[in-house]
């Protein structure tokens, strides 16, 4: 059970970074479910539905943009909200564009759309993205992404022997998890992610932090409102 948990966090951390490299300001949260008449009778066919959606949806976007489309596409099967199995539906991140051009791809009053400003880090998103899928076989990902999208750069942490006057990011540091204490009481260790507000420079195998920026906005407001879509 230890195991399946780390990577179940791993998986999370991968899917985060991919978000956090590809949607910025403006982009799509979408979700398309199913009528009773229209429910498929397995994830395959479900699938099936995505593809048709995707299909239309890169069409549209390179029509209006003339430039390929991003996404990050999930099908669900389970409410994290109500911690109970769910009639299949999809949830899609998409780079900005027309509502209205996606609307006309899924029934009426069967699809859902929210234009995300500000998201700030989308650690949160990931983890919930992921938590609508379970009982897949193991190794199979929860999640499709478009080709070509842009690749996350990361560091493997370094080890330091003294943690005394160490300081992330003011203002933009979110802490995952409960640091690590030694016997004395003092902090010997905690994942810390910062959300820079331009990108860093990247100088060999060196990642360099820009200086403090405006603190973005708080991602609740905006999960509350992809939650809701789902009761």
């Amino acid at each position: 059970m230890k195991k399946i948990a780390l990577n179940e966090k791993e998986a999370v951390k991968r899917a985060a970074r991919t978000l956090n490299a590809n949607f910025m300001d403006g982009f799509l949260f979408v979700t398309f479910k199913y009528s009773s008449a229209r429910l498929p009778a397995s994830r395959e066919e479900a699938e099936k539905d995505m593809d048709k959606f995707l299909r239309g949806a890169r069409a549209a976007h390179r029509n209006a943009t003339g430039e390929g489309l991003r996404y990050f596409a999930v099908t669900a099967n389970w409410s994290p909200k109500h911690q109970r199995e769910e009639r299949l539906h999809h949830h899609v991140i998409l780079s900005p564009g027309s509502i209205d051009a996606l609307a006309s791809l899924w029934p009426e009053g069967e699809f859902y759309a929210l234009r995300v400003n500000s998201p700030g880090d989308l650690t949160k998103l990931a983890a919930y993205l992921l938590d609508n899928v379970h009982g897949l076989e193991p190794g199979k990902k929860k999640y499709r992404t478009a080709k070509g999208m842009e690749k996350p750069i990361y560091t493997e942490p370094v080890e330091v022997s003294e943690v005394e006057g160490i300081v992330p990011l003011p203002d933009t540091a979110v802490v995952d998890g409960e640091p690590s204490y030694n016997e004395d009481g003092r902090v010997v260790g905690s994942y810390i992610r910062a959300l820079a507000q331009t990108a860093p420079r990247v100088r060999g195998s060196t990642v360099i932090l820009p200086k403090r920026g405006r603190k973005r906005k708080s991602d609740e407001e905006y999960l509350a409102q992809i939650r809701e879509t789902d009761s």
